[in-house]
């Protein structure tokens, strides 16, 4: 179900002829976007309500 709702997204970017895609995602869904062609630029550490998060 995920794959497709990607597949929706990219053919909405595709018509309104967008030369990128980006998101910032957690470290547990990076392999389901590099599968799907998504590359890391950078790590980055945000804090929520005080906890350190990595994506």
């Amino acid at each position: 179900m995920a794959g497709q709702l990607i597949g929706r997204v990219e053919s909405h970017a595709r018509q309104a002829q967008l030369s990128e895609l980006t998101t910032d995602v957690s470290i547990t869904a990076r392999p389901f976007f590099e599968r799907y062609g998504f590359t890391v630029e950078a790590e980055q550490h945000p804090v929520k309500g005080g906890v350190p998060l990595t994506n």
